[in-house]
């Protein structure tokens, strides 16, 4: 199988998921976007602090990039391509 056909069909498996299964965990736990976070709510100038959206973003994407392609490949060898794959 050509790795271009696994690419789309795991993004069409993930926008899919995005999409629908957001909505639906959202109703089941009744998700309020006007909730205040433990950061707005117990901010104590140190461990709770309300950041910028942005900024909590590339923290996250920067952990993630940097650790995926070493886990990833450690992962796959040692389980296999597929069962990788899924888990993701």
């Amino acid at each position: 199988m050509n790795t271009l056909v696994i690419v789309l069909i795991a993004a069409v498996c993930l926008i899919a998921a995005y999409a629908f299964y957001g909505r639906w965990i959202a109703r089941k736990w009744g998700i309020d976007p006007k909730a205040k976070t433990p950061a707005v709510v117990k901010n104590d100038g140190k461990d709770y602090v309300p950041t910028n959206g942005w900024t909590v973003f590339s923290h996250q994407f920067s952990s993630i990039a940097g650790a995926g392609p070493v886990t990833g490949a450690i992962q796959a060898a040692v389980f296999g391509w597929l069962p990788v794959l899924l888990w993701v």
